[in-house]
C-alpha cells in the first residue's frame, strides 16, 4: 500500500516538471521572437496559432507604463504571471517544501487551469483581436503550400 501512495506523487512530479519545462519554452521562444527576428510571438509565427500567453509580453508592458485598464485586456491573468514563475524556478530548484507545499501546488495547478479556461474562452467564444488563428500565414502552412507545388 506504501508503493501505491509514492507512484502517484512521482507522476505529479513528472507532471510539474513537464509543465515547467513548457513554460520555459514559452518564455524562449518569445525572447527569439521579440529581440531577435523582431516578429512577435515565434510560436505564433510557426504555427499560426497563440499560446496560452498570449498578451502576457504587452499586458505587462502597459502595466508597467501606467495603463491597468489595457493591461487588463491584453491578458486577464497577467497579474499571475510572476509567482507562476517564482513557484517553477522554486520548484525546479528543489526549494519548495514545508508544511504548505500541498497548498502551495494546489495553487499552482489552478492557475493552469485558469489560464487554460481564459484562453479557451479568447479563443473560441470571446473571438478578440489579441488572440485569433491564422494558420495561413504561419510558417508550417508556407512549408505545406510550398511542398505542394513541387
Amino acid at each position: 500500500m506504501l508503493q501505491y501512495t509514492q507512484t502517484p506523487y512521482r507522476m505529479n512530479n513528472k507532471i510539474k516538471k513537464n509543465i515547467i519545462i513548457i513554460c520555459c519554452v514559452i518564455i524562449i521562444f518569445e525572447i527569439i521572437g521579440l529581440y531577435i527576428l523582431g516578429r512577435g510571438c515565434i510560436f505564433k509565427f510557426i504555427y499560426g496559432i497563440p499560446c496560452l500567453t498570449c498578451g502576457l509580453t504587452r499586458a505587462w508592458i502597459s502595466f508597467i507604463r501606467g495603463d491597468i485598464s489595457k493591461a487588463f485586456y491584453y491578458h486577464p491573468l497577467f497579474i499571475l504571471a510572476p509567482f507562476l514563475c517564482i513557484y517553477m524556478l522554486e520548484e525546479f530548484k528543489g526549494k519548495l517544501g514545508g508544511e504548505y507545499k500541498k497548498i502551495i501546488n494546489i495553487i499552482f495547478y489552478i492557475c493552469v487551469a485558469l489560464f487554460i479556461i481564459v484562453y479557451i474562452i479568447r479563443l473560441v467564444i470571446i473571438k478578440e483581436d489579441i488572440i485569433y488563428i491564422d494558420f495561413e500565414n504561419s510558417l508550417i502552412a508556407k512549408i505545406i503550400i510550398n511542398l505542394n507545388r513541387k
